[in-house]
């Protein structure tokens, strides 16, 4: 296989506004049309739901809510093979999620945040399983990043955030790392790290309690929770030239 041989820098703004990511591509024979990819998302069961507002922009209250019900890891892996099948093999994998999870045990240098990577045995082991079990070429791993709060809508992982500084405003957002690994050595074919997106909310009232909300307005709330999801697998997959 070739290495990877160019870098790609980007950022995306408009209504749905992606952050900046360095995304290496992926070279045609490095990953073929046929290769046998199974995907893994590891999202967490919980939203934050954070209120910008005051003099400085900077401050800020984040509380955290299980969602256990909106199946948001489910939904990402779904949207991520969607999205893939017709590029590749997409086989349906099983996997422990716990074990998975153990691999945010390492920082991302620039950010000093929790980040996702293949370290200890337990990991590597649960993934040699899992190719063992499916035989794949490779597997894609879809980790729930972690970001600081800040003037612009950077908070956590994924959520709402509720901004009263000048106006009231509702907002979705997630945040994700992307990255695909080779099954055999378990090397880093291609990677995107805080790859973030931003949807306004429309259509429904503004509250600065999640609790405020009624289930049926939850449910509209989730749609546009996937709809930040969407944007950042879209976006990752893209520019990596996967599709």
């Amino acid at each position: 296989m070739k290495t990877i041989n160019r870098i790609l820098v980007y950022c995306l703004f408009g209504f749905i506004v992606v952050g900046c990511s360095i995304l290496p591509k992926i070279d045609e024979d490095t990953l073929p049309t046929n290769a046998r990819v199974g995907v893994v998302s590891l999202i967490y069961g919980h939203i934050n739901f954070v209120k910008i507002s005051g003099i400085p922009i900077y401050s800020y209250n984040d509380k955290s809510h299980f969602v256990y019900d909106w199946k948001m890891d489910r939904y990402v892996q779904s949207s991520v093979e969607k999205r893939l099948k017709k590029r590749f093999n997409i086989i349906d994998i099983t996997y422990d999620t716990a074990k998975l999870k153990k691999g945010f045990n390492t920082t991302n240098l620039y950010t000093g945040l929790p980040i996702f990577y293949i370290s200890s045995v337990e990991v590597k082991n649960e993934f040699k399983r899992i190719v063992r079990a499916h035989d794949l070429d490779a597997i894609i791993i879809v980790a729930q990043n972690f970001t600081k709060p800040s003037p612009v809508y950077k908070p956590y992982a994924y959520g709402l955030a509720y901004k009263k500084l000048f106006r009231e405003k509702l907002v979705s957002f997630a945040a994700i790392s992307f990255r695909i690994y080779d099954a055999n050595a378990l090397h880093i074919l291609a990677l995107s790290e805080n790859l973030e997106a931003y949807v306004d909310v429309d259509g429904l009232p503004v509250y600065p309690s999640f609790h405020e909300y009624s289930n049926e307005e939850k449910e509209i709330l989730k749609l546009w929770v996937r709809k930040a999801f969407d944007s950042t697998i879209s976006a990752a997959i893209s520019k990596l030239e996967l599709n």
